[in-house]
């Protein structure tokens, strides 16, 4: 039995069909092209203080350590006054512990409330990397796989700079 959705549409005409086809072409393009894009990118995982493997714990304390020699030693200061306060950094790291540079690179996530003290942390990251090659069990097959570490950092009035890598990922 044909039903009334069976039927043809009489107001219809070869050039809607046509158009339609057209339209459906274009948009599976489109996502062919996403979908590749996406593939190109690196596949990123998030590390966070809750990850208890011995590799991924000492590889932390050590970046930790890095960056709070170089941000105690680069204390940040604009005309000879320092700057203090908190602030939350997003880090990129390729496998070889250099610190990937597309989508932005090291970034702000939560903000000092001072833009100096935020330029000041991002440039102690940058000065700190590479941070060294990833321990054997951090390591993934595909070597444009990036790690992200959060981190909070803090520039106290004893003129230390504490990188808090119990920062939570987002």
């Amino acid at each position: 039995p044909v039903t009334e959705q069976d039927k043809p549409d009489p107001n219809r005409t070869g050039a809607d069909l046509v158009e339609s086809s057209k339209a459906i072409a274009r948009r599976a393009a489109e996502i062919t092209q996403r979908i590749e894009d996406e593939n190109k990118r690196p596949r990123k995982t998030f590390l966070s203080p809750a990850t208890r493997e011995v590799g991924y714990a000492i590889y932390y304390k050590t970046m930790q350590r890095r960056i709070e020699e170089i941000g105690t030693l680069n204390f940040p200061q604009v005309n000879g006054r320092k700057l203090y306060g908190e602030l939350l950094l997003h880090i990129p790291i390729f496998q070889d512990g250099s610190i990937y540079q597309k989508d932005g690179g090291v970034r702000v996530e939560k903000s000092s409330g001072n833009a100096e003290l935020d330029k000041a942390a991002l440039a102690i990251v940058r000065r700190s990397a590479p941070f060294g090659k990833f321990p054997s069990n951090m390591l993934s097959s595909d070597k444009d796989d990036v790690w992200v570490v959060v981190t909070r950092f803090k520039f106290t009035r004893e003129e230390r700079m504490e990188a808090d890598m119990r920062g939570t990922a987002q």
